[in-house]
C-alpha cells in the first residue's frame, strides 16, 4: 500500500465525522448508488438508504458495549486505475468510562470509486465478525455494517 492522498484521507475524515453525527445526508453521498457490503457472514448489494436505516440500531449497539463510536487509527491506499482505489482501515472502539484495556480495532476495506468528481464507496469489507465481537463483550443482536 502507499500513502494516502490528501482527497482520500478527507474523504475518511468526512466519513467518520457523518457517522459520529448521524448526518444522514452527509453519509448517503459518501456512497455509490448501490454498493457491495462483505462481512463474515454475508456479501450484500445495499443502498445507501437501506444502510442509513441501520444505524440507529447500530449505534444502540455500540452503546451496549460501552463504547460511543469509532476512530480512524489507521488508513492506507492503493490506488488501482483513474477511478478506483483500494483503501485499508484501522478503526479504534472508543469506549467511555471503561477500565483501562488494550485497544479494540476494527479493520475494514473500502473500494473507493470517482464518481461525478467525488469519492464514493462502492465495496465495504469487515474482517472481523462483529456479531462475535460484540457478543464476547455482551452486546446485544447482530450489528449493521458500518
Amino acid at each position: 500500500m502507499t500513502s494516502v492522498r490528501p482527497d482520500v484521507r478527507d474523504f475518511f475524515q468526512r466519513f467518520q465525522s457523518a457517522g459520529d453525527n448521524l448526518d444522514n445526508e452527509a453519509l448517503a453521498s459518501l456512497f455509490s448508488s448501490v454498493f457491495m457490503s462483505l462481512d463474515a457472514t454475508s456479501a450484500t448489494a445495499v443502498s445507501p438508504q437501506a444502510l442509513l436505516a441501520a444505524l440507529p440500531r447500530r449505534r444502540q449497539l455500540f452503546e451496549s458495549i460501552g463504547s460511543d463510536g469509532l476512530v480512524l487509527a489507521d488508513i492506507s491506499e492503493m490506488p488501482v486505475d483513474d477511478l478506483h482505489t483500494l483503501v485499508g482501515t484501522s478503526w479504534r472502539l472508543r469506549m467511555r468510562n471503561q477500565p483501562p484495556r488494550d485497544p479494540i480495532f476494527l479493520l475494514s476495506t473500502f473500494i473507493l470509486r470517482r464518481e461525478d468528481g467525488a469519492w464514493r464507496i462502492v465495496v465495504y469489507l469487515n474482517h472481523q465478525d462483529l456479531n462475535k465481537l460484540f457478543s464476547e463483550f455482551g452486546g446485544g443482536d447482530r450489528v449493521p455494517a458500518r
